[in-house]
């Protein structure tokens, strides 16, 4: 006898097996976020520093890759005279320390700096990690700028308050460290980008804050062109802040023992590809005009990142990727702009 075919029951026979994968989608996501949980990570976290950009983007971050106690001292309210930092991390006990005392006064960048490197490292098993800006470098080390190179400096030879400020608490931590598997590190990095950051003005030292901010100024004011002050050719290099982030959770559990680390995107760019990246973005319409009595007395500044690519971590972002991300945020916050009362834009 032959059989006929039925549609209907291999519509039904679909139907069912098409549900019992839905269900077990369903369980599997919901198990994933139960495991998840409970394998958060519970190592606490302190992030000291004044720079709040720098400061939530890594708190941001912490919290994306699973760590649930991180905490955040802005150290606006504490007295760094006082030893209140230091009652701040005995009293916490964090498992791994993150700062950055950079600030306006190099005096208060010393003591943040060194009031926390001496405080964590009164703790038997925390880590510390003292960031600071490239610029630590003195000018005449040569490029790309290698780690060992700062052990060299002498601090009695240097100008820059600031600089002395570093690099007093790049000793402090090489001396905690002796020849022991270090627990205190010091990571440098080049010039950040990403949103939320603050400081678009005309005249900011930034590269990408002061060509961003020309540029947006010139579209909301219908320009048809604006000046970029430098010839072009200065070469420097910058790193999305999500990427500092997630290079320093990587050195939390990275088999590393040199104390000094680049990170860094490893590459630089040069101004005129800088700005056209920036244009392209904001779409603006108008010539880019670079002023070429107006070169940069800083030609170059790029990081020798091998150390860090060696333990495996590469960047997320390319740097054009960081430039799009700063600027159309920037953008989007841009006020409707008046030429007639105000000189410069200058945003949050």
């Amino acid at each position: 006898m032959r059989l006929s075919y039925h549609p209907r029951f291999d519509l039904d026979r679909f139907t069912c097996v098409f549900f019992a994968l839905l269900r077990f989608c369903v369980f599997a996501f919901n198990f994933l976020c139960l495991t998840s949980f409970l394998v958060a990570n519970e190592a606490k976290v302190l992030l000291v520093m004044p720079n709040k950009f720098i400061r939530e983007a890594i708190a941001q971050k912490l919290l994306i890759e699973g760590y649930r106690n991180v905490i955040q001292e802005s150290v606006e309210t504490l007295d760094t005279s006082s030893g209140q930092i230091a009652h701040l991390i005995a009293k916490t006990e964090p498992d791994y320390v993150i700062v950055d005392g950079s600030s306006d006064s190099a005096l208060e960048t010393l003591l943040i700096d060194t009031s926390v490197i001496n405080a964590a490292m009164e703790l038997p098993k925390t880590k510390v990690f003292v960031l600071s800006s490239f610029t630590v470098y003195p000018l005449k080390n040569p490029l790309p700028f290698q780690e060992e190179n700062l052990l060299k400096i002498k601090i009695d030879k240097l100008e820059d308050p600031w600089q002395i400020a570093k690099l007093s608490a790049l000793k402090l931590c090489s001396s905690h460290n002796g020849l022991k598997v270090p627990r205190a590190f010091f990571c440098t990095y080049p010039y950040l980008c990403g949103p939320h950051d603050t400081g678009f003005q005309i005249r900011a030292e930034h590269p990408l804050k002061n060509i961003s901010s020309r540029i947006l100024k010139a579209k909301l004011q219908k320009k048809d062109f604006t000046v970029v002050s430098n010839d072009g050719e200065a070469q420097y290099e910058f790193i999305h802040v999500d990427d500092l982030a997630s290079a320093l959770i990587f050195l939390f559990q990275a088999p590393n023992e040199d104390m000094i680390i680049n990170i860094g995107y490893g590459r630089d760019t040069n101004i005129r590809t800088l700005a056209q990246y920036v244009k392209g973005h904001l779409n603006f319409e108008g010539n880019l005009i670079f002023d070429v009595t107006s070169y940069d007395v800083v030609p170059r500044l790029v990081l020798d990142t091998r150390r860090l690519s060696r333990l495996g971590w590469v960047p997320s972002y390319t740097t054009q990727d960081a430039i799009k991300d700063t600027v159309q945020w920037l953008e989007s916050k841009a006020p409707e702009y008046d030429p007639l009362e105000e000189k410069e834009l200058i945003l949050p």
